[in-house]
């Protein structure tokens, strides 16, 4: 679990022109390092709040526990620096309008010397609403990025993506039950990959895992085209599940250890 220090300042209380007055809250949140962190977090997160709606977006600063900061880095900072224009959030709440963007959000998900996992996710408010997450992985030590695929133990890799088949093709087979009686059209869900009948390395690269409960989500759908993406579905398998399959030296190893 996270621990955290929370400094909050309100840096400007603007009664913009629009039809409602919006605020603007800088919160610092540094996070406790502990043993084994790979790296040490300071974030900090941007408010907007109007009487009608609240929107936030946060920045990231990651340095290594002695406070350097590898090259490796610096590129990971300059993106989780990347904002949109702030100013035309706050004109757009001050008007009253609910499109455009409305959040950024950053987790570090895996922090165990030398793994990095971070989760970046980018809110917009269309036609509807959506968002947009990548993951940043990268061993600090090296700079180099790795994959989820990596976590598994390599010469166990191809009976977990056999045992992951098997599961995955029941549960499209359900899922295809419920759609068909829905009248889904079952030819467009398979060609976004809705019904998997086998598990690739590539999904397994793609796996989120959940630090929390120490769990590893596949995804069916997961990337297909906006309107569809509320319909990706999850196989997930729990810490008690992984333990055979896990690399102790990999970057889920904590789970073995």
């Amino acid at each position: 679990m996270w621990l955290a220090t929370l400094i909050s300042l309100t840096v400007s209380q603007v009664p913009d022109a629009g039809v409602w007055p919006v605020s603007r809250t800088v919160e610092v949140t540094e996070v406790v390092p502990h043993r084994g962190d790979a790296v040490q977090v300071t974030m900090q997160t941007v408010v907007f709040s109007s009487e009608e709606q609240e929107r936030s977006f946060t920045t990231a600063v990651l340095r290594l526990p002695d406070g350097r900061v590898t090259e490796a880095l610096e590129k990971l900072n300059a993106k989780l620096a990347t904002l949109p224009d702030l100013e035309e959030v706050q004109h757009t709440l001050a008007d009253g309008s609910w499109q455009g963007d409305t959040g950024r959000s950053i987790d570090v998900v895996i922090n165990r010397h030398p793994f990095l996992d971070v989760r970046i996710c980018n809110d917009v408010m269309g036609s509807y609403p959506w968002s947009d997450c990548s993951h940043a992985r990268i061993n600090v030590v090296t700079g180099e990025e790795w994959s989820m695929s990596q976590a598994i133990f390599a010469p166990r890799r191809d009976a977990f993506l056999a045992e992951c088949s098997l599961r995955i093709s029941q549960l499209s087979r359900e899922k295809e039950d419920e759609w068909i009686s829905e009248g889904a059209e079952l030819d467009v869900l398979r060609m976004y990959g809705f019904l998997p009948t086998h598990c690739s390395e590539a999904m397994l690269d793609d796996a989120e895992f959940a630090g929390d409960v120490e769990s590893l989500t596949i995804w069916s759908g997961r990337g297909s085209i906006h309107a569809l993406e509320p319909m990706a579905w999850p196989l997930t398998f729990s810490r008690a599940e992984l333990r055979k399959w896990i690399d102790p030296k990999g970057p889920l190893g904590q789970i073995v250890r």
